[in-house]
Parts: C-alpha cells; structure tokens; sequence
C-alpha cells in the first residue's frame, strides 16, 4: 500500500543504502542489476538540469521520469534502481520523486478485493499520465505543469 508519495533531495549515499539493502527472503535480489548505460543517460540529463519530476518522460531522450518506489518497511527498492544508479553517478544530491510502499501485517492473507479496497484509488493527470494515490498532489502538479493550458 502507498504510504508516502514525495520529491526528495536523494543523496548518492541514500542512493548507495537503498541500492544495496537486501530485501528480506523469499524476493529475489541481485546487486548491481541496472543497465549501467541507461543510467549513464539518465545522469546526463540530471546533469543538464532537464530532469523534471512532472513530466511522464524527457522529450530529448524518449527516457521515463518515473518515481523510485522503497519499501518503508525495509529499505529496499521496489523499482527504480536506473535513477537510483543515476545519482550514484551524477555524484551529487538530486530531487527525485520517492513512492514509499507498506506490506502491514496481514496483508498477504487479504483477498485481492480486500486490498483493493484499503488501498487509494489511483488518480491521473488526463493531460500526461501523471498519477498519484494523494488528490492534493495530483492538483499541485497540474497547477505546476498545466497552469496554461
């Protein structure tokens, strides 16, 4: 379940923690698994000051801006290590947009239904795909991205 949705300043030794926390047995994990040349272009547009976490992707490299997703419960990226890998590159702190997600206690046991329905719906922007589980974050970024449309 999404839990905190937010744009973050993430160091490289943020980056470095969640990159190489294990998640707890039985997930899969391999260190070092992001492909390091999408990396390396993602870097150089954070580099070039172009990253924007508005945008569903970065018109000159064709490249998704999606949110790092972590596990609050552990530490572990659920999904993000290109951007993560990224910073690590970039050498400096960066503002990326961070999804953390919960498993409580029981959650495994719910029906899919059951889930569904302690979970937020999901919200869109209809003018770029931009989404979150928060209303008032999905009404910040359409009065940051689509003021003039």
């Amino acid at each position: 379940m999404l839990v905190r949705d937010v744009v973050m300043t993430v160091t490289p030794e943020q980056a470095r923690t969640w990159l190489t926390t294990r998640p707890p047995a039985p997930i899969m994990w391999s260190r070092g698994s992001a492909n390091n040349e999408k990396a390396r272009r993602l870097a150089d547009v954070m580099e070039r000051g172009e990253w924007d976490n508005d945008r569903g992707a970065d018109p000159v490299t064709g490249l998704p801006v999606e949110p790092v997703m972590i596990s609050a419960d552990h530490g572990f990226i659920l999904g993000g290590h290109h951007r993560t890998t990224a910073v690590t590159l970039l050498g400096r702190p960066m503002e990326v947009r961070v999804l953390f997600w919960s498993k409580p206690a029981g959650w495994d046991k719910l029906t899919g239904a059951e889930r569904q329905e302690k979970q937020a719906p999901t919200i869109i922007c209809e003018k770029c795909g931009w989404w979150s589980q928060f209303t008032d974050l999905v009404e910040d970024h359409q009065n940051r991205t689509h003021k003039g449309d």
